[in-house]
């Protein structure tokens, strides 16, 4: 007893000189075996987010110490919550010491830009997750030339970019050595419910080097004489080092060479600030109401994953609703692409989701309207093209993986591609089978047919009867209770422990060999990430013009499609228009013409009456 107390206090004393160091919007999550522990303050934090958990306390009186303990699905609610709409950082801290002495050491960090560290937990089972990975910038303001752009003290031009990249975070320079320029800077990211960042890195000293471990280049090429324009941009390349280094690219050589370095040109695009972002309804306010129709992004978003070419392809979709539907039901079930790269990247994943390519490809074949040749250059010839640089790869993956146990969760590869492996797999079928002979000696001596044998990830096999089952155990030798819960009791007899001995040791030396086996087809893999980062995007185009397709054709009154004029005509006629979410919601909408043109109306006064539409009339026109 007096060894557990000394134990409880060494516990407690690192806890509390961990959670003493604190910033106020950071979480601590501790790793326990399969659960996950919060402490202090985090406690009431945890609790805010999962109504539900019960406050469990350490030790008494004032040495005592709140704590809650989660369970894995518990712990992506929570970290979605904490990530994406409170916009906390997160450590998680794993015990590399004793029991009696722990030694909490930090195995990672996510913060709402870099996710790196959680992508795992958050996306392994819902890919559809609208808050991922919108991204992390840099902000420096310099008065000194060499700028990326240049703006006015009211940083309009910011907000323009701030809202075409929409990140999820933004490091700025230390706000405590910064000039007075670099204050609202902050209090406008705020204001777009972006979190700041603090970070001293903005040096571009070794920047250099940096890009040209990181970067893909041409053989022979290098950043230098590949990208002049960019080696001139002295401010960008300090908030581009000061990424490389939050996010600590160089840290792992699986990193280079798989990174590109684009210039973002905002005045390509319609400037938008917050106020206009608002006003005309483009996204929701809280970042929880992503889904909500009553603003354009939800309207439009039926996604899973030259402009009248564009237009063509949302066209063939629109006319043709069986092809829109098969495909739309292989895209929902289609893996995230990108993050299946950032996998295999980090050596971490397989690439049995590339056999869908195939049936992919024959569902747009089997399109034969008039636009079947925009389809076919846009999207089929593509997908064969990363078919047949895959063919040799995808046959490996079908020979080896067996997908009928992965969707059952259990062994990856298949027996045969192995003779070792084969032989494992024999004589655990044969243990299986002796087990399934002691549950009918064990049904035969208990004289009760119901009683059930099951498999526990840590116990391995038990037999189980029901509570109302207990007392016919009570005379029965040679039996051990293992425990006894509210679905039973768990038991084993003498010759079920030693075939569970057995099965289990077979099972670690076959989940040993398995995992080489993964690991050698994982490091294949990683050659075919540029290949796969190409489908992505055509994957993404596809899924986007699908989502416009089901929206036009679900629509209260259907879409139609514009007629595009040549570039300079300043012709906008607009016939009937309506606004496309209102009409949703209200499911009854005056519609409106708008007529503006370089010969007759080149600006317009609207007057009238309040709430007499003059808002909904304009919005129409900029929607």
């Amino acid at each position: 007893m007096f060894r557990k107390q000394i134990c409880l206090k060494v516990l407690q004393w690192n806890l509390f000189l961990i959670i003493k160091i604190y910033q106020n919007t950071l979480c601590r999550v501790y790793e326990r075996n399969d659960k996950y522990c919060c402490y202090g303050e985090d406690v009431q934090l945890i609790t805010r987010i999962l109504t539900a958990i019960k406050v469990k306390t350490i030790g008494s009186d004032e040495d005592s110490l709140n704590y809650v303990s989660i369970t894995k699905a518990h712990l992506v609610q929570a970290l979605r919550h904490l990530l994406f709409v409170i916009q906390y950082k997160v450590e998680i801290l794993r015990n590399s010491g004793s029991a009696r002495s722990p030694q909490w050491t930090i195995v990672g960090k996510a913060s709402p830009g870099d996710l790196a560290a959680v992508e795992d937990f958050l996306f392994s089972d819902d890919n559809s997750y609208v808050m991922t990975r919108r991204g992390l910038m840099a902000v420096k303001v310099s008065a000194k030339g060499n700028e990326m752009f240049v703006d006015n003290p009211q940083f309009t031009t910011l907000q323009s970019v701030i809202v075409q990249l929409s990140p999820q975070e933004c490091l700025l320079p230390s706000l405590s050595k910064s000039k007075q320029s670099e204050i609202p800077v902050e209090e406008i990211l705020k204001s777009h419910n972006i979190s700041v960042t603090e970070y001293e890195e903005f040096n571009d000293q070794f920047i250099i080097q940096d890009l040209n471990r990181l970067l893909q280049f041409e053989e022979g090429q290098n950043f230098q004489n590949s990208k002049k324009d960019e080696s001139d941009m002295k401010v960008a390349l300090c908030s581009v080092a000061a990424l490389i280094k939050y996010l600590q690219l160089l840290s792992d050589e699986n990193n280079f060479s798989h990174f590109v370095l684009s210039v973002f040109k905002s005045e390509l695009f319609a400037k938008v600030d917050l106020s206009c972002e608002i006003g005309l309804g483009l996204f929701p306010e809280v970042k929880s109401d992503f889904h909500s129709k009553a603003y354009l992004f939800g309207h439009l978003n039926s996604c899973f994953t030259s402009a009248e070419e564009r237009l063509d392809i949302v066209e063939a979709f629109v006319q043709d609703s069986s092809t829109l539907n098969e495909i739309s039901k292989l895209i929902n079930k289609f893996i995230d692409i990108e993050m299946l790269c950032r996998k295999i990247q980090r050596r971490k994943a397989g690439l049995q989701m590339l056999m869908k390519l195939p049936l992919l490809k024959d569902a747009l074949l089997k399109y034969a309207g008039p636009h079947a040749d925009v389809l076919k250059e846009n999207f089929i010839n593509v997908i064969q093209e990363r078919i047949e640089e895959c063919t040799n790869f995808t046959s490996m993956i079908s020979q080896t993986l067996d997908f009928d146990a992965i969707e059952n969760k259990e062994f990856v590869i298949v027996a045969k591609y192995d003779e070792t492996l084969f032989d494992l797999h024999e004589q655990m079928s044969e243990v299986k089978n002796l087990l399934l002979k002691e549950l009918d000696l064990t049904k035969e001596d208990i004289g009760i047919p119901s009683v059930k044998l099951e498999s526990f990830e840590k116990l391995g096999y038990t037999f189980r009867l029901t509570l109302k089952e207990e007392n016919f155990l009570r005379n029965k030798k040679g039996y051990v209770i293992i425990d006894t819960r509210s679905s039973g009791v768990r038991f084993q007899s003498p010759d079920l422990r030693e075939l569970n001995e057995q099965y289990n040791t077979l099972r670690k030396d076959y989940e040993e060999i398995q995992k080489k086996i993964v690991s050698q087809i994982v490091e294949i893999s990683a050659s075919y990430i540029q290949s796969l980062r190409l489908l992505n995007a055509s994957i993404a185009w596809l899924d986007a013009s699908l989502a416009l397709a089901h929206v036009a054709t679900n629509a209260t009154k259907t879409y139609v499609r514009p007629k595009l004029r040549e570039k300079g005509e300043c012709h906008i006629v607009l016939k009937q228009c309506r606004h496309p979410y209102l009409e949703d919601t209200l499911r009854s909408y005056i519609p409106n013409d708008v007529d503006i043109t370089k010969e007759k109306h080149r600006f317009y006064f609207v007057t009238g009456p309040n709430m007499g539409g003059k808002s909904t009339y304009i919005y129409d026109l900029l929607l």
